[in-house]
């Protein structure tokens, strides 16, 4: 399992995201804002849902990453 953990911006299109995630070999990324604030993970399995739900819509590759992104997500935080 990789420790190396891709960052993209949320503002870029689904076809984008996955050239990134194709050029750098990963099945995931974090989806940021322009602050660096995660918005959320977008997974090869949302792509493929996604491209599958929209097989009829040629534009799907267009579509913002932050539709498709799983975005709901919990964590924990430690006041030291």
């Amino acid at each position: 399992m990789s420790k190396q953990y891709l960052k993209v911006l949320s503002s870029l299109t689904l076809k984008d995201a996955m050239k990134c995630m194709h050029d750098s070999q990963q099945k995931c990324v974090l989806v940021v804002d322009k602050e660096d604030f995660l918005e959320g993970i977008l997974t090869c399995g949302d792509v493929k849902r996604c491209l599958s739900q929209k097989s009829n819509d040629t534009s799907n590759g267009d579509s913002g990453i932050v539709d498709v992104c799983r975005k709901c997500l919990l964590f924990m935080y430690s006041r030291a």
